[in-house]
């Protein structure tokens, strides 16, 4: 078993700077990018950097990959891959040529759909390493949760760190790495899950901001004395009474919601959007979601969770 003795930060954009900012302070750990002026402005921050030409990978045996996945411009894939298999053939070809006999490691930052490292990366490294994954070098599926205008306060303040590793030695590693962050760890069983949790939690994300959105728009109407301040204050007000942070509320078994409250208050408040002849699409979808035949199976079959009995 070896520590990082150089770890290589591949990629200097948001993600990758933020998290070469909350390691450099720690580690020997240096960023790669193809962008001399994300070079340029990691330097200038005193942290070190340069562009894949000039960096020395032999040295490395600790690897970490934040290139963008945009959207793909076909269906054939959700995101475009080809930044980050551009990052990880580079570096699985250093790999290959290097003398060193440990066990590298690469960590994947980059967000993916569900079931591509498995099916995708995890093959082309191995192709390009000559390598075998688990036995010869280390993966690690590692998303990222950090917002573009907060990512080094994020990156600082993580509530965990979500990982996937494909064998001891490479999540040893990992573990001992990203420690320095302070944030308590989540092991996944397999990459697809640490995968899904980004794009769940993203999804969750931009649903919450446009039920606020929403009701928002609907208040304004319904209650125009109220000011917009006032109604921040309101939401405010249910970031801390709504038990979906406080009590993992609809995380747990599948099943609908149900109980005295949740039917009875989601209907009021379509039928006084009715009345108001004010749409609320993402209310009115979360009440077609409810009747869901998949959902009603379970409350038949006495799976209903606690938390959808409220």
């Amino acid at each position: 078993m070896t520590d990082p003795q150089l770890i290589c930060q591949v990629g200097l954009g948001t993600t990758g700077s933020a998290l070469l900012w909350a390691l450099h302070r720690h580690w020997q750990i240096i960023g790669v990018d193809k962008d001399v002026n994300r070079v340029a402005d990691a330097r200038a921050k005193d942290m070190w950097a340069c562009t894949r030409e000039d960096v020395q990978w032999q040295a490395a045996n600790f690897f970490i990959v934040s290139v963008p996945t945009p959207l793909s411009d076909d269906d054939s894939s959700c995101y475009n891959l080809d930044y980050l298999r551009d990052a990880l053939t580079c570096l699985g070809r250093a790999i290959s040529r290097s003398r060193n006999s440990s066990h590298p490691v690469v960590a994947i930052r980059s967000t993916v759909s569900v079931g591509t490292t498995t099916t995708h990366l995890i093959p082309l490294l191995e192709t390009v390493t000559g390598r075998q994954v688990g036995s010869d070098i280390g993966i690690v599926y590692s998303p990222e949760f950090l917002r573009a205008e907060h990512a080094r306060y994020d990156i600082s303040n993580a509530p965990e760190v979500v990982y996937w590793a494909s064998d001891c030695e490479a999540e040893r590693q990992f573990v001992h790495v990203m420690s320095v962050l302070g944030a308590p760890f989540r092991r996944h069983s397999c990459a697809s899950a640490a995968e899904a949790q980004k794009v769940v939690s993203s999804s969750l994300n931009a649903t919450m901001i446009s039920a606020f959105n929403e009701w928002r728009m609907f208040l304004s109407k319904a209650c125009p004395e109220l000011s917009s301040s006032e109604i921040q204050e309101i939401f405010f007000g249910v970031c801390k009474t709504s038990f979906a942070k406080r009590d993992r509320y609809g995380a747990y078994e599948l099943g609908p919601y149900g109980g005295a409250c949740l039917p009875k208050d989601v209907k009021a408040a379509q039928l006084l959007a009715s009345q108001l002849r004010h749409r609320l699409p993402i209310l009115d979808a979360v009440a077609v979601v409810n009747e869901a035949p998949m959902l009603r199976e379970c409350q038949h079959e006495g799976r209903l969770s606690t938390d959808s009995k409220e």
